[in-house]
């Protein structure tokens, strides 16, 4: 079940984002702006935002084909709806670490989309 609202949730931001590119901005993850304006924020926000349809589907079918799989196996282990949103937001915090520290300085970089959490 989480897994379907996790993908809603992305297709509604991701939608509404495609035509507010101030939106589009505030949600993305700019690791200038997450470290010089502590908009720690970004590190999960950025997770549902994506480019295009394209982009948004590939995420969300890859995600809906694993996910609803893992959802029930947590499940099974005992682990849970809270084991399992800490795996994908976890997912997502930590494929973004690097460019964290990396980009920390160039205003310019822009990273967008649940890659990082589909592949946790």
């Amino acid at each position: 079940m989480i897994t379907y609202v996790i993908i809603g949730v992305t297709v509604v931001v991701s939608y509404i984002c495609f035509g507010n590119h101030e939106l589009f901005r505030k949600l993305a993850f700019i690791p200038y702006c997450t470290v010089h304006n502590r908009e720690w924020y970004r590190l999960i926000t950025h997770g549902f935002v994506h480019a295009d349809m394209t982009h948004l589907l590939v995420n969300m079918f890859t995600f809906w084909s694993f996910g609803t799989y893992m959802e029930s196996t947590f499940g099974y282990l005992g682990l849970g709806t809270g084991g399992y949103l800490g795996l994908y937001f976890g997912g997502m915090v930590a494929a973004s670490l690097y460019d964290l520290i990396r980009r920390r300085n160039d205003p310019y970089y822009v990273s967008i989309g649940a890659s990082g959490a589909v592949s946790a």
